[in-house]
């Protein structure tokens, strides 16, 4: 089975248990339908000071002075010297359907909002190769991605950190 097919279903709630033809069916269909997908994304390397005399360690600088404070983020970067920020999208083609659906047949909302969310998740799967390999070239090694969400990362940092690479500009991504 593709591994993006493996992650709907796991976003649906299937973890390893076997889906039923119907709904296999509705997920393959839904594949279908991000053909209409315009991926896109951006991103930019950053300075990094992991504020070692901040309470508790919490804060994280990327250059240009954008803090950050969140005690999983600064855990995560340890022993980082740049950081590089990514946005990401499969363009809006694919939010009106998913609002298109909501309005008409929300089985297949959520099918296709896990679809999606698989294919976005494979599309930073490859950025990232790309991401590692610069670093590599330059003798750097990385650490796995870490998002706002988690751990005490809140949200509310997605709109600064998408202005901080411009991503509205560059692929039209903004934070709603």
């Amino acid at each position: 089975m593709d591994a993006r097919i493996r992650e709907a279903l796991r976003y649906l709630g299937y973890g390893d248990n076997a889906c039923d033809e119907a709904t296999r069916a509705l997920v393959d269909s839904c594949f279908e339908e991000l053909a209409v997908a315009n991926k896109a994304h951006t991103y930019a390397i950053f300075e990094l000071d992991l504020d070692e005399d901040a309470p508790e360690g919490e804060r994280v600088t990327l250059q240009g002075g954008v803090q950050i404070k969140s005690r999983s983020l600064r855990r995560h970067l340890d022993g980082c010297r740049k950081a590089a920020v990514l946005g990401a999208t499969l363009g809006s083609a694919v939010d009106y359907m998913l609002l298109r659906y909501g309005k008409t047949d929300v089985r297949r909302q959520v099918v296709l909002h896990a679809c999606a969310a698989a294919q976005i998740e494979a599309y930073c799967d490859e950025i990232e190769a790309q991401i590692r390999a610069e670093a590599a070239s330059e003798g750097l090694h990385t650490v796995s991605r870490f998002s706002p969400g988690y751990g005490d990362w809140g949200i509310e940092y997605q709109p600064m950190l998408l202005r901080l690479i411009q991503a509205e500009k560059r692929i039209g991504l903004t934070a709603t």
